[in-house]
C-alpha cells in the first residue's frame, strides 16, 4: 500500500513537487489490484506549462517536450523501467497561455518494497535532469479486506473510447495534489475495495460509511457523512465526491469504513487533504473584518489567544519586539498585549494593519500544519521561522535516503532581502520526529557553518576532524553539489 506522501513544497502539502532549474511538475502515485494480473502502481504527473520551453515543431506549431524516466528497483535488481518523451498540446504562438499537461503510467509490481526513481528533463533547454527517489511499498493480501489507494480526480466523463485515463467505465483526469484552494468546490475521488466476496456470505449486506473528519481530533463533520449498503463482490468501486464549497480552511481526512450488519468495524481507510477557504473560516474573524483596523484587536478577548498570537510574531520581530512580547506573555494585562499587537502591525502597514496580520496569519496556520512536531508549533521550528521571515523558497531539494547522511532539505531563494541566490540547509539529526534544524546558510545574519558537511554525515564518518570541511574522502559530495547547484 501507499506510504504517506512526502511534503516537498509548502503550497501543495504532501504531494510531490518537483523543481528543476526552470521546470515545475507535480507527481503522485496510487496502488491498485487487478484480479487477473495482480497489483500495479499508477503514477500521475502534471507539468506546469509556463515553466517549460515551447519551440516550433514540424507542424509549425509551438510545443514543449520533457523526457521522463521512471525506474522501480529492489536492492540492485531493476523490476521496471520506462523512458519516454511527454509532449504538451500544440499552440499557435507563444503569446497564448502555456497549457499544463498531464501523464498517467501503470506499472505492474508484485508485493514488496521498491525504490522509485523519477527523472525529468526539459528537452528544449540545457538544464540537467532533476532526479527524485522515494520508497514505495505494495502489500495486497487476498485473505483480508483490502483498499486501493485514493485517486483524486479533477474531472471525469463516461468512457466512449478506451484510453490511458479510462478505468471501470470512466475517463478520469487526475488532480495531482492534496491541497484544495478556495476556487475548488468539489473533492472527487476514486477508490477500490477487494475481497468482500471471500470474507462475507453471499446473502450478507454490509455498509460503507464515508465522511470527512477533522485530522486534529478525528471528529467526523456532521454535514459530510454518507453511507451505502453493499453486497459481497470481488471488486467494489467507490467513486464519489464531496461538495466542499463551505468547508472551512483546515487539515482533514476522507474516511472510508466497512461495517457489518452488527455495525462492527471491519476495515478503515483514510486520505489526508488540506483546505484553504478563508470565506468560510472562523466567523469571528469575518466580523472583525467589517469593523475597521483600529478596533480589530479589541475583539481578542482571550489572554491565551493573544499570547499565542504574540508568540507567532517572533520570526519577524526585531530584538526589542521579542523582549517586549516575552514580557507581555508572562503577564495578564490583556489591554497592553492588544496595544502592542496593534502597534506591531501598524508599524508594518500603516494603512491596513489588520490586513497585514491576516496575510501573515495565513502563513502561520500553514507552517503549523506542515512543520509542527510533538513539542513545537510550526512557527517555532527552523523551517517555519525561515518560511515566515523570508517567504516560500523558489526550490526545495529533499534527501531522505542518501547514503551516510542524515535526512536534509536545501531551500534556495532567487532573491531575498536584497540578496540573490541564497540557500538554507536543514537536517534532522534526531531521526525521531520531523524537526529539521538549520545547519548552514549563506544568508548574512544566519548560521554559517564551514563544517556543515561533516555534521550532516557525522553518524557515519569514521572520525570527526573539526578542521575538515568536506566528506569527499568517505562518501562523495552529493550534498555539496546540491547546495552549490540547487535543482
Amino acid at each position: 500500500m501507499k506510504n504517506p506522501i512526502i511534503l516537498l513544497f509548502f503550497l501543495i502539502g504532501f504531494s510531490y513537487s518537483i523543481f528543476g532549474q526552470n521546470t515545475r511538475a507535480y507527481l503522485d502515485y496510487a496502488s491498485f489490484y487487478n484480479q487477473k494480473t495482480g497489483s500495479y502502481i499508477e503514477t500521475y504527473l502534471t507539468i506546469v506549462g509556463s515553466t517549460v520551453k515551447f519551440v516550433k515543431n514540424k507542424n509549425d506549431k509551438y510545443q514543449a517536450s520533457v523526457e521522463i524516466t521512471m525506474l522501480f528497483k529492489q536492492n540492485d535488481t531493476i523490476r521496471s523501467v520506462d523512458k519516454y518523451t511527454l509532449n504538451s498540446p500544440e499552440i499557435d504562438d507563444t503569446l497564448q497561455v502555456f497549457p499544463n499537461f498531464i501523464d498517467l503510467q501503470r506499472n505492474s509490481l508484485k508485493n514488496g518494497t521498491y525504490i522509485f526513481e523519477f527523472s525529468i528533463r526539459d528537452i528544449n533547454t540545457d538544464v540537467k535532469p532533476f532526479i527524485y527517489k522515494d520508497a514505495i511499498t505494495v502489500d495486497y493480501n487476498e485473505s483480508t479486506f483490502a483498499f486501493s489507494d485514493f485517486e483524486i480526480v479533477e474531472k471525469y466523463s463516461k468512457t466512449e473510447n478506451v484510453n490511458v485515463l479510462s478505468k471501470n467505465g470512466y475517463d478520469m483526469v487526475p488532480y495531482v495534489s492534496n491541497f484544495f484552494p478556495e476556487n475548488i468546490d468539489k473533492l472527487i475521488y476514486y477508490c477500490e475495495l477487494y475481497n468482500s466476496d471471500k470474507l462475507m456470505a453471499d446473502s450478507s449486506i454490509f455498509l460503507i460509511n464515508y465522511y470527512i473528519e477533522n485530522k486534529i481530533d478525528n471528529k467526523p463533520l456532521s454535514d459530510y457523512k454518507l453511507f451505502r449498503k453493499l453486497s459481497p463482490s470481488k471488486l467494489y468501486v467507490h467513486f464519489s465526491e464531496f461538495n466542499i464549497e463551505k468547508l472551512p480552511s483546515g487539515n482533514y481526512n476522507i474516511v472510508l469504513e466497512i461495517r457489518d450488519k452488527e455495525n462492527n468495524l471491519l476495515k478503515m481507510h483514510k486520505y489526508n487533504f488540506l483546505r484553504s477557504n478563508p470565506a468560510f473560516d472562523d466567523k469571528k474573524y469575518d466580523y472583525l473584518s467589517q469593523i475597521g483596523d483600529v478596533s480589530f484587536v479589541d475583539l481578542f478577548t482571550s489572554a491565551d489567544t493573544l499570547r499565542e498570537h504574540l508568540r507567532s510574531l517572533r520570526p519577524i520581530s526585531d530584538n526589542f519586539e521579542v523582549i517586549f512580547a516575552e514580557n507581555q506573555i508572562k503577564g495578564d494585562d490583556i489591554q497592553t498585549m492588544r496595544n502592542f499587537f496593534y502597534g506591531f502591525w501598524k508599524k508594518r502597514n500603516a494603512e491596513s494593519p489588520y490586513q497585514a496580520w491576516l496575510d501573515y496569519y495565513k502563513n502561520v496556520r500553514a507552517v503549523n500544519e506542515f512543520y509542527n512536531t510533538a513539542i513545537k508549533k510550526g512557527y517555532e521550528t527552523d523551517r517555519g521561522r525561515v518560511y515566515l521571515q523570508y517567504g516560500p523558497p523558489n526550490t526545495i531539494n529533499e534527501e531522505k535516503y542518501e547514503t551516510s547522511s542524515y535526512p536534509y532539505e536545501i531551500w534556495q531563494y532567487n532573491e531575498i532581502a536584497g540578496k540573490t541566490n541564497r540557500k538554507f540547509l536543514f537536517y534532522n539529526p534526531d531521526l525521531v520526529d520531523d524537526d529539521y534544524v538549520l545547519l548552514h546558510s549563506d544568508m548574512p545574519g544566519e548560521i554559517s557553518n564551514k563544517n556543515w558537511q561533516m555534521h550532516l554525515h557525522k553518524r557515519d564518518v569514521p572520525f570527526y576532524n573539526h578542521d575538515q570541511e568536506n566528506v569527499d574522502d568517505y562518501y562523495g559530495n552529493q550534498s555539496k553539489i546540491l547546495f552549490d547547484n540547487p535543482r
